[in-house]
């Protein structure tokens, strides 16, 4: 690998650095995330981190991404951040138990709606639904 020379360094005449603006989405939706998100984009791609990549970020690497074949992107992990995170992922995320009964009700509404759809419902539904409210109390 060769070190960027001054002329190197004078032709790129767009440089930008520091912290780059960021968004919590749940997917990427190519057909509106460039006009929506950020302003007008033409070029959109994702990066997904492989274990291998995870694992040194959070042994202090840093990933650098090509991006487009003309920008580059430094992903790294604040120190304690992992541990941050875990810790709140464990207060706010309860331990969720239906009740006997919240499952037939549902399992009751899921074989109506396949009914009006035309889609086939599962046995294991189907047997679930059939329990009486009766036999849901009793539980």
């Amino acid at each position: 690998m060769t070190m960027p020379t001054d002329d190197d360094k004078k032709s790129a005449w767009i440089r930008f650095e520091g912290e780059a603006r960021r968004l919590l989405i749940r997917r990427p939706r190519f057909d509106r995330d460039g006009l929506y998100l950020f302003g007008r984009r033409y070029a959109a791609q994702t990066v997904t981190l492989t274990a291998a990549e995870l694992q040194a970020l959070l042994n202090g690497r840093v990933v650098a991404v090509d991006v487009v074949g003309e920008y580059l992107l430094y992903l790294n992990v604040e120190d304690g951040a992992v541990d941050a995170a875990r810790s709140a992922v464990a207060v706010e995320r309860p331990q969720l138990r239906y009740s006997e009964r919240v499952r037939v009700r549902a399992a009751q509404v899921r074989v109506n709606a396949g009914r009006r759809a035309h889609i086939p419902t599962p046995e294991w539904i189907i047997e679930l639904a059939k329990k009486s409210s009766d036999e849901t109390r009793e539980q």
